[in-house]
């Protein structure tokens, strides 16, 4: 059978998972089960597939539950009024497996009806009640509180979570475990907080967005922030081109050519020495725009790698559109093969970290184009290029050739000093908001040799430009033009470039 589906066990495997909730088995509601995973990593990818398909009123109740070491997925209907229960538990299994079958192009089965009883979920404690969206910032002290009480082993696994309904926070420290130790730990953890006023409590993992965790830069106990240059980018050498780049932003900027609230960031790396030459603001988040469909590309791949997703014709012409054109309708129909953001984001968390490191998959691409809540690094940009050209990425040969495809570019056309047949690997990233190009060029030299070397450029603003927004888009490009004529001008002298 042709699984081409996220289902990571067999229906065996997920019939024996079932055995405890199995229907009659015991008092209580009826739930309906995803089939598939058996470790608990596995099945929080597969909670966050089934959630960004069957969408936020389902989420809310998608349960991690477990069976000593296996794990699995149901929509826990605890909540609801349970009235003629087997037939209406039928008919929202049938309900979800048409949409899952619909979405992924699977077979089924896709959804179980399982036992009533108390079900076997992955525990968290939550600190304080949750508190409305905009109350973030009383949440965030609360987070400090906790943090700086319990100490830097809680705080690494602490997340204000923003629940799929009602546009609620909450804060958890993400245990992670049974319901018996994770009571426990809220009790211990309850005492230590009283005179805080912080109660604590052991609640149910559910599907939810982390807002913010103990992994970001100013958290207490959180690691520092990366350096300019990630695990996978060998160290910057001092080079004159770092200083040529720096000079020519300073001077545009002293010529109100890149206003005062705008944001630029830079890497160049030769792939041929392997090494980065410039790198200016290269590990902060920036406005990814367009420029995330690569990512997402990657993420799709993973699981056509994994057998989970079937890579053909179809599939195939969306990879072209969204990496040539920039089509976000396909790039929204790869991302749903994938199930969603949230699930795109734990792959590239979970599989890619070390290049991925500042990316943040948070929205489809809107209607109009207006993604501004997408983030990635210059350095991201930059190591996932260098891991696509050495073919240490799912799909890497699919996703080269369609950013080779002929389309818009920022780093060679109209860049007189690079010679007209020059190879170019690209992805632009344009609103009104951001301007970018992240790529691979491969220049030659007189011997024929070729030189591959990357360039990103990303120029990014808080608020949109509200008039003469296609001058501003060209102004922009053509800096990033200038970065790139710069950079071949440099590669010149170090290879007798053509």
């Amino acid at each position: 059978m042709d699984r081409r589906t996220f289902l990571l066990a067999s229906c065996g495997t997920a019939g024996a998972l079932a055995l405890p909730w199995a229907a009659g088995a015991a008092d209580g509601p009826l739930h309906v089960l995803y089939p598939g995973s058996t470790t608990q990593a596995e099945a929080e990818e597969l909670r966050d597939t089934v959630a960004g398909i069957l969408g936020p009123a389902v989420a809310a109740h998608l349960r991690v539950v477990h069976r000593g070491d296996a794990y699995a997925v149901i929509f826990d209907r605890s909540h609801l009024d349970h009235g003629d229960d087997a037939g209406r538990a039928a008919e929202v299994a049938a309900h979800h497996e048409r949409l899952l079958a619909a979405a992924l192009d699977a077979d089924g089965p896709l959804a179980l009806v399982v036992g009533g009883g108390e079900v076997a979920s992955t525990w968290n404690v939550r600190y304080g009640e949750t508190v409305p969206s905009e109350q973030r910032e009383a949440l965030r002290q609360r987070f400090d509180a906790v943090a700086r009480m319990l100490g830097s082993g809680v705080a690494k696994s602490l997340a204000v979570e923003e629940l799929a309904e009602g546009s609620r926070l909450q804060l958890i420290y993400r245990r992670q475990g049974d319901r018996a130790g994770t009571v426990r730990v809220a009790a211990h953890h309850a005492g230590l907080l009283a005179r805080q006023g912080i109660s604590a409590e052991a609640v149910p993992e559910g599907y939810a967005v982390i807002a913010f965790d103990g992994r970001s830069a100013d958290a207490p106990g959180a690691t520092p922030a990366p350096a300019d240059t990630g695990h996978l980018l060998p160290a910057s050498v001092d080079s004159d081109l770092r200083e040529a780049i720096n000079g020519y932003i300073q001077d545009l900027r002293g010529r109100g050519r890149i206003a005062s609230v705008e944001r630029t960031s830079w890497v160049v790396h030769d792939l041929s020495a392997d090494r980065t030459l410039a790198a200016i603001n290269a590990s902060v988040p920036m406005q990814a725009a367009s420029m995330i469909k690569p990512f997402v590309a990657l993420a799709f791949f993973h699981r056509v790698e994994r057998g989970e997703l079937a890579y053909g014709p179809v599939s195939r012409d969306h990879l072209e559109k969204s990496l040539r054109d920039s089509s976000n309708t396909s790039t929204n129909w790869l991302l749903e093969r994938v199930g969603g953001p949230r699930a795109c984001q734990r792959i590239l968390e979970k599989h890619f970290g070390q290049i991925a490191e500042q990316v943040a998959v948070v929205e489809y691409i809107p209607s109009g184009g207006r993604t501004y809540l997408n983030l990635a690094s210059a350095n991201d940009h930059a190591r996932l290029l260098r891991a696509l050209w050495l073919d240490e990425l799912p799909g890497a040969g699919e996703i080269r050739r369609a950013m080779n495809l002929p389309s818009g570019n920022r780093l060679y056309t109209n860049v007189p000093e690079i010679p007209v047949g020059t190879e170019v690997y690209n992805k632009t990233g344009t609103t009104a908001r951001c301007c970018g190009d992240m790529g691979i060029l491969v220049a030659r030299t007189r011997r024929g040799e070729r030189i591959p070397y990357i360039v990103v450029g990303v120029i990014e603003r808080d608020d949109r430009v509200r008039s003469s927004y296609g001058s501003w888009m060209h102004s922009r490009g053509d800096v990033i033009r200038g970065v790139s004529g710069l950079t071949y001008r440099y590669l010149k002298t170090q290879y007798d470039l053509a």
